[in-house]
């Protein structure tokens, strides 16, 4: 017995001391080349991938306060080296630096998150489109940037959004109208659901839902998988995952493959874009499908958890929706649609709401691929590593936001600074991304937002059931965008007197 225990000891003292050396090398290495300090792991080759997989924003923390001054910091997941960028200096020295390669990162999620196969691949990283005179790759973010510009056409979009939302809130108001005390509903799965649906219809026209009835469910699991694939868990690990992005998948391939009876209500720059594919030489309908998926789920990713929080603490601060409400209500005729969304999307209040709201509550990330080595904060990030700059830390410095950072203020951004509290600036918030990964829908999201929001302000009273309060957001799974609750909401809704 005494032997057995003896060899256990053994074993595990040597375990130790092996994990401890492999780290020690590891970290003599990166300073033997420059590169930032390696954060400590304990398993060889896995590294960071389960804590990076299960918490992520302590991830983010750790390496902020680990390294002086909040320098970059590196981890390894799965064998691959990614450096952790927080100060804002050193996330614009990434947003200026040529050698750091959004595209490349962007190609390599089409296939790793998207699904889309090596041909598919070929045709949108090296085919030259004939308009453009460079890649699909090259031009992809130009091309939904000047889709998605301010303008005439964007508003467009959202008016025919909001009239897709209308639709969707008559077959609510008659839920309604059968609950004289008022309905209870789980806000953030009522939202998602009527906001999502509205969207989808404006974006793809009604054809993909009735395809696929479950769409926005399989997409709402499927932005919890993501990392799943992100961080290249063995295919056997990940066949749930895999089999749902699958229904997506299919569901935008059989509407593109009968795209003239079941897409032809679809946005434009859809069936203009998956026209492009084709002829770079996409000749799959599952890759075109599998292309149009990123598209659509960008317009979902974002808008859907903003709107439900944004919403929620509107209703929960006394005498602010009432405010809103007066606010807002010249933008809207008798029947209760808009006749002036300039004048909605720019109130001052609800703006400054939504700023706090994407300043609390975003956990995007940008990202970049080192094609050279590169020096950042005089460290030397290697070519072959990935860059990570989440947003959160600097959405929570209090030498930025002042000394409430930690709290919901909805005039933060129209306030005076006085007694120490500080005006914010919506310039620094980065929601959106920046540098050459700046999302090219950052001006139709707002509209989106604001318009839901302000429209179901008008028509509905909203209040918490007893017992609720506002959640916690879920910081432990990576999001490209935002933090969904910890759980959902139950409030009761009841029409508004005239609405």
């Amino acid at each position: 017995m005494a032997t057995i225990l003896g060899t256990c000891v053994a074993s595990i003292a040597i375990g130790v001391s092996t994990l401890f050396f492999l780290y020690h090398r590891r970290n003599a290495q990166a300073k033997a080349f420059n590169e930032p300090p390696l954060l400590p792991y304990w398993i060889p080759f896995v590294g960071h991938a389960l804590w990076y997989g299960r918490r992520s924003n302590e991830v983010y923390l750790a390496a902020r306060m680990f390294s002086p001054d909040s320098r970059p910091v590196s981890i390894t997941v799965f064998g691959q080296c990614i450096y952790i960028v927080t100060a804002s200096k050193d996330v614009s020295a990434v947003y200026r630096a040529k050698s750091l390669s959004f595209n490349d990162l962007i190609l390599w999620g089409l296939g790793a998150v998207f699904n889309i196969s090596q041909k598919g691949l070929d045709a949108v990283a090296y085919k030259p489109v004939e308009d453009y005179g460079s890649s699909l790759l090259e031009n992809s973010h130009g091309f939904y940037r000047d889709a998605l510009k301010e303008g005439a056409a964007l508003n467009g979009f959202t008016t025919s959004f909001l009239n897709c939302l209308h639709v969707e809130l008559v077959k609510e108001d008659a839920k309604i109208d059968a609950s004289p005390k008022g309905m209870k509903i789980r806000l953030q799965d009522w939202a998602r659901t009527i906001l999502g649906t509205a969207s989808t219809i404006a974006t793809m026209g009604p054809q993909i839902l009735e395809e696929e009835p479950d769409l926005l469910k399989y997409n709402w699991q499927f932005d919890q998988d993501q990392v799943s694939f992100t961080i290249g868990l063995p295919r056997f690990l990940i066949r749930k995952q895999r089999a749902n992005r699958d229904k997506l998948i299919r569901a935008f391939a059989k509407v593109y493959k009968d795209g003239e009876t079941k897409q032809h209500d679809a946005i434009w720059w859809i069936s203009g874009r998956q026209k492009m594919l084709a002829e770079a030489g996409m000749t799959s309908d599952y890759d075109v499908g599998a292309s149009t998926l990123p598209v659509w789920n960008a317009l979902q990713v974002n808008t859907n958890p903003a709107a439900f929080w944004l919403l929620l603490h509107i209703i929960t601060v006394p005498g602010l929706a009432d405010h809103i409400r007066k606010s807002i209500s010249p933008a809207f005729d008798s029947g209760g649609k808009v006749i002036n969304l300039d004048l909605m999307v720019n109130d001052p209040v609800l703006r400054s709401a939504l700023n706090e709201t994407l300043r609390v509550y975003s956990s995007s990330i940008s990202t970049r691929l080192v094609t050279e080595d590169t020096i950042i904060s005089g460290y030397t990030f290697r070519k072959g590593g990935v860059v990570m700059c989440p947003v959160r830390p600097h959405h929570w410095d209090a030498d930025i936001w002042g000394p409430d950072v930690e709290e919901f203020v909805p005039d933060r951004f129209i306030r005076e600074s006085s007694n120490g509290l500080i005006k914010g600036d919506a310039k620094l918030t980065r929601p959106f991304g920046g540098g050459t990964s700046l999302c090219p829908g950052r001006f139709f999201a707002p509209n989106e937002i604001i318009s839901f929001v302000g429209t179901i302000l008008l028509k509905y009273d909203i209040r918490l059931e007893a017992g609720e309060s506002i959640p916690r957001p879920n910081l432990n799974v990576p999001s490209i965008a935002f933090s969904a609750p910890m759980n959902d909401v139950e409030v009761v809704i009841m029409k508004r007197s005239g609405h």
